[in-house]
């Protein structure tokens, strides 16, 4: 049956792929519990030579998750992130998914109406915000249902704050108990709302489910890792920003399920890209065109650097150019992938599988097994 409706699934058994088979349950916090415990005693992230363990990772994650059900925070409640990648980021997404409350994705780019209409729209009276956009979340407070602000400053104790308004580290050394345990229907509770670009209008919050991340995460593992041990204990560069949901599903979900180490960049300058190529040797980059025309543009030799030792690089956010592609294959002399996706469908729809190849004209090759689409040209 799924044959005549879906013709693509006859490739993905060619590779040994089937994901239809599986039933895809649990809660995104129970996909980072389980990460833990499996890889106890690996590094979960790195930060400027910072490193965090898969079990120090966790406890701080109970402690926030804890201290956040002190200052009220409840199943549903929506809880905005607004922070570059970092580990405050990871620790406060995977506390906000404990409690099944909801996080409200944020671009620290965006600007002071920006913002106000997305804390408007999601109703979110709590913020984790990065130091330096901090002026932006104050100016519109008045204008907002903000009661807590939580403020994360990578050089120290942020400095100049309202009345009330909390530092990280002081948030997460709040005395409270354990935080309560919450009952979740990973297929219907909502775990993130998704800001989309607005390329219709106002920016949309695309509710993603705790099952709709979790499922996307193992179907984007099943399509491309053939053995998860050659990954485990690897290393992965986090450039894609985390607050977009390809940086979110590809790279942080992906990178703990998988029990990757996860090189955190802030943002991606291609000097210090290149430098984690080169001393961290991670086996997987995940990029948007731009990242791997800055590489190119560089004038590096990018084997120099290592590129040529990583085992898959992917594409994705908006429309790979076939010159670049080719230009890049070779000059690191590894395929690029290209897949697509979408905020409202967690994100990855299609994809090249590598067992497949890259594909020679960029195109994006097959849908997820899971997935159905319709040709409008039809």
């Amino acid at each position: 049956m799924f044959r005549t409706e879906k013709p693509w699934l006859a490739a993905y058994e060619s590779g040994n792929v089937e994901p239809e088979t599986r039933i895809l349950e649990g809660s995104v916090y129970e996909l980072f519990r389980h990460a833990a415990e499996e890889h106890r005693g690996k590094t979960a992230l790195s930060f400027y030579g910072t490193t965090f363990e898969f079990e120090r990772l966790q406890a701080l994650v109970e402690k926030m998750a804890a201290s956040l059900a002190a200052g009220g925070i409840e199943k549903a409640d929506r809880v905005a992130l607004m922070l570059p990648n970092c580990p405050q980021y990871v620790i406060s997404f995977f506390a906000i998914v404990r409690l099944g409350a909801v996080v409200t994705q944020i671009n620290p780019m965006y600007v002071e109406r920006e913002i106000g209409y997305i804390l408007n729209d999601s109703g979110a009276e709590t913020i984790v915000v990065y130091a330096d956009v901090y002026e932006r979340v104050r100016s519109v407070l008045v204008d907002t249902n903000l009661k807590t602000v939580i403020v994360v400053d990578f050089e120290g104790e942020p400095q100049g704050l309202d009345h009330g308004h909390s530092s990280f580290g002081d948030f997460l050394s709040w005395d409270a108990g354990p935080a309560p345990d919450v009952d979740i229907d990973p297929a219907e509770d909502v775990a993130a709302l998704q800001y989309t670009g607005g390329t219709t209008g106002v920016s949309k919050g695309a509710m993603l489910t705790h099952r709709n991340l979790v499922a996307n995460v193992q179907q984007t593992i099943d399509v491309f890792v053939r053995d998860p041990a050659q990954f485990t204990g690897r290393k992965c560069v986090g450039a894609l920003p985390f607050f977009h949901i390809y940086g979110l599903t590809c790279v942080m979900l992906f990178g703990i399920r998988l029990g990757l180490e996860q090189v955190l960049l802030p943002r991606f300058e291609v000097e210090e890209a290149l430098a984690v190529f080169e001393n961290d040797r991670p086996t997987m980059f995940s990029g948007v065109p731009t990242m791997y025309m800055g590489l190119l543009a560089s004038g590096a030799d990018l084997r120099k650097h290592h590129l040529h030792d990583v085992k898959i690089f992917n594409s994705g956010g908006s429309a790979l150019p076939i010159n670049l592609k080719r230009s890049f294959e070779e000059k690191v002399g590894k395929p690029l992938f290209e897949g697509y996706g979408l905020s409202e469908a967690s994100p990855v729809t299609h994809n090249n599988p590598p067992f497949l190849g890259a594909g020679t004209r960029g195109q994006h090759r097959y849908p997820h097994p899971f997935d159905g689409c319709k040709d409008s040209r039809r």
